[in-house]
């Protein structure tokens, strides 16, 4: 695999991403969570040597755990990386790794997501975030 540098080109400090000798723009669209790169590669790297596996094939075995995704691309250039990408399909992650990978890769809540637990804050020590209103007793 190349080098990676995040946040580095040629030793001076830019927010351009470089990976392998590419670099991408300061500009992305649709927008990019460039601080969120190094975590989830940094979660990637910790489960592959915990479970002695490779980074490719631990991304690939985490993604087949999302209920939504039906199918992964592979990018294998060799046919040692083919076979270890295709080996991702007979992987199990631990409960405790794929919640790694779940925290580092974890997206800020979106609007309206974010008012919605926003609303529900404690407001003047009212359990819940919201006003009780009890009505009188009729008499």
């Amino acid at each position: 695999m190349g080098r990676r540098r995040f946040g580095t080109r040629h030793g001076k400090s830019s927010s351009a991403l470089e990976v392998e000798g590419r670099t991408w723009p300061r500009f992305d669209f649709p927008p990019v969570d460039r601080a969120r790169l190094p975590r989830v590669l940094a979660a990637l790297r910790d489960v592959a040597g915990a479970a002695g596996l490779s980074v490719a094939r631990v991304a690939l075995a985490w993604h087949l755990t999302r209920p939504f995704v039906t199918s992964v691309i592979i990018g294998a250039k060799t046919r040692e990386q083919l076979d270890d990408n295709l080996a991702a399909a007979d992987v199990t992650l631990s409960p405790e790794h794929v919640e790694q990978l779940d925290g580092a890769s974890a997206l800020s809540p979106e609007y309206p997501g974010w008012i919605l637990e926003w609303q529900k804050r404690d407001v003047r020590g009212v359990a819940g975030g919201r006003w009780s209103w009890t009505a009188p007793a009729s008499t």
